[in-house]
């Protein structure tokens, strides 16, 4: 039986930094994923756009809110940020990364990989990871990138998912709107990054039919994987761009959702009934159909146990830590929104 790429589309999960919430305050101009520090106050206080709504959150010992970009980095001597002075427009950025492109340019994960799974077995990261190829090479599995801006000090890259279209083999798939997030990473001397902390939702098969299927879609926003503090490192070799990605999978969330189980060279619309508000008929998918079973418990049972929860999510929650790897190609035609 092939795995579903749901499973391994988990790999984006990735870890969780130590961020915890404290408050929520009013929106201003507020796009999920954004960071800044509260302009309202003289503390520094960082902050994270969640529900378009501004959450604090506390930045990791040992760091501050840096003002020019919103993110969490390292102080210097005198109590400032290490890059403070930097001016918000610079010369041409240096490093490996230097030529990783220009804004409007667009990028494919081809390859991702899970490194770590807490509480995962070599034998299940080994079967996730082989069943992620397969689909990401069908287009089921589609996570997409265009850059925003590239300046000295950072690149601007919005992620988004992608659902497949049609079952040609061809480059075939569409921007899911929903699930567009825009994180910076700054240039270093090794490449790109740590990026800031943003939520993701991955989708995996058509927007018809959905491999994932969310019990609770009002928590979701969509039928999609949620991720919970995804941060990437990318460093760049001529036209190939590889990397690390971090974050968590929530347990509350992880519980609410659903996965549709596709065999073999079998598509999406072949296995995979569309979604329904009237299904009922198995414990914890509500709202999804007789194709979809929980994904704790297809997990549970291809590991042999569940998940650990040896992370926390952004509202310290318990939630299980993943970590992995990716290449990106560049993409020559620009993909159409669904």
């Amino acid at each position: 039986m092939a795995l579903p790429s749901c499973l391994i589309a988990t790999t984006l999960i990735l870890v969780s930094l130590g961020c915890s919430r404290a408050a929520i305050v009013p929106a201003g101009d507020c796009v999920d994923g954004r960071e800044q520090c509260d302009p309202t106050s003289a503390l520094g206080i960082h902050q994270v756009c969640k529900d378009r709504r501004w959450v604090n959150q506390d930045c990791p010992a040992t760091t501050v809110c840096h003002k020019p970009s919103g993110a969490c980095r390292s102080p210097d001597e005198d109590g400032t940020t290490a890059d403070a002075a930097a001016p918000e427009t610079a010369g041409p950025p240096t490093g490996p990364c230097a030529t990783v492109g220009k804004p409007g340019d667009w990028l494919r994960f081809t390859k991702l990989a899970f490194t770590s799974l807490s509480g995962g077995t070599p034998a299940l990261l080994d079967a996730l990871n082989g069943t992620w190829q397969a689909d990401v090479a069908k287009k089921e599995l589609n996570v997409l990138g265009q850059i925003l801006g590239v300046d000295g000090h950072e690149l601007t890259l919005e992620l988004m998912g992608g659902a497949r279209v049609g079952k040609d083999g061809s480059d075939s798939y569409c921007v899911v709107s929903d699930t567009r997030r825009e994180i910076k990473l700054p240039f270093t001397d090794q490449g790109l990054g740590p990026s800031g902390a943003i939520e993701f939702r991955v989708t995996s098969g058509s927007r018809e039919h959905p491999k994932y299927c969310a019990a609770k879609p009002a928590r979701f926003g969509v039928h999609a994987l949620p991720l919970e503090q995804v941060r990437l490192t990318i460093t760049c070799d001529g036209q190939k761009r590889s990397g690390t990605l971090t974050g968590v999978l929530a347990a509350e969330d992880l519980a609410a959702l659903c996965v549709c189980v596709v065999v073999g060279e079998a598509f999406s619309d072949d296995a995979c009934a569309a979604p329904s508000g009237e299904f009922n008929a198995i414990a914890g998918c509500d709202g999804c159909n007789t194709n979809h079973q929980p994904m704790n418990a297809l997990i549970q049972s291809l590991n042999g146990a569940p998940l650990s929860h040896d992370c926390q999510d952004a509202g310290g929650g318990a939630a299980a830590c993943v970590e992995g790897s990716f290449e990106a190609e560049p993409l020559a035609v620009v993909p159409p929104d669904c």
